[in-house]
């Protein structure tokens, strides 16, 4: 529920190859089995519904079944849905089998081909998501990245088209694939909190994949712990990675983040869980964290 409120419609995005399509397997995965996996834990057992735009039924089968020979368990009841006309002119149909197999998650893999238009356009985006609202159950979108936003790791990115994607969302999170792996048989991947209706954003949640012969295994993962994935952090994120070491001044701060010292002291004076430790010569205070 703290990833995907219940009854409510949340959006992943990602660039291409970030692994958001097989994350939302892993999802499915868990709600089918009603088991925890990595970071991912359900508050009930439900059957899923993909309604799949990218790949094919044999695509998706082989997914499963390699994440569940990693799991040791048989396959799921996963309905899938290999769709080509857009959500909205199909949504009598969609909404008959999510009533027929009483499915509690709906998965949609990709907006831009669902939406059946240029996402870039409101009334299109509008069009899908009120289409969406209608199906009782939660609903996960699965997007792409703006093209011009790709070498903004930091937040400053949204969905793919109209602000409409943001807005009408519940909850949104970004998925990041690290650039570089422990091996070769690895990728590590972090989700990035960018929008909350019902309380504060969570932190950053990671998972590792790790690839065998037939089995994808899937392990949880401290994005803060990893250099690269942890960029993609906000700004109060990544200032604890950085007092988990020790106090610092707002200038030391500035140096290890990146960001200005003004809005440093901003962001450290609406977190709770650091502290002023000492006051430097040039308003540049010493902070640490209140658990240290």
């Amino acid at each position: 529920d703290r990833i995907m409120p219940e009854h409510e419609t949340t959006t992943w995005y990602g660039d291409g190859g970030s692994t958001k399509s097989m994350t939302a397997g892993v999802v499915a995965l868990c709600c089918a089995l009603g088991i925890g996996v990595g970071p991912f834990a359900p508050t009930k057992q439900v059957v899923p519904l993909v309604i799949d735009y990218e790949t094919t039924a044999d695509e998706h089968a082989e997914r499963l079944q390699a994440i569940c020979a990693g799991l040791e368990v048989q396959v799921p009841h996963i309905m899938y849905r290999e769709q080509i006309r857009p959500v909205a002119d199909d949504i009598q149909q969609i909404r008959r089998q999510v009533q027929r197999v009483g499915a509690g998650l709906v998965i949609v893999d990709s907006i831009a081909p669902a939406c059946g238009g240029a996402p870039e356009e409101a009334e299109v985006i509008l069009r899908y998501f009120n289409a969406l609202r209608t199906l009782p159950c939660t609903r996960l979108n699965i997007a792409h990245v703006n093209r011009h936003d790709r070498t903004r790791p930091n937040g400053n990115d949204a969905p793919f088209g109209s602000i409409f994607t943001m807005n009408l969302s519940r909850s949104v999170w970004k998925v990041r694939r690290a650039e570089t792996s422990p091996a070769a048989n690895m990728i590590d991947v972090g989700m990035y909190h960018r929008k909350n209706n019902n309380g504060p954003r969570e932190r950053p949640l990671g998972l590792r994949y790790i690839f065998e012969e037939g089995a994808t295994l899937v392990r949880p993962l401290d994005v803060m712990k990893d250099v690269d994935l942890a960029t993609g952090a906000s700004l109060a994120d990544r200032l604890r990675i950085a007092l988990a070491r020790g106090a610092l001044t707002t200038k030391e701060l500035a140096d290890e983040t990146g960001a200005k010292e003004p809005t440093i002291r901003t962001t450290l004076g609406r977190m709770g869980d650091v502290q002023k430790m000492a006051s430097e010569p040039g308003g540049r205070d010493r902070w640490g964290l209140k658990a240290a």
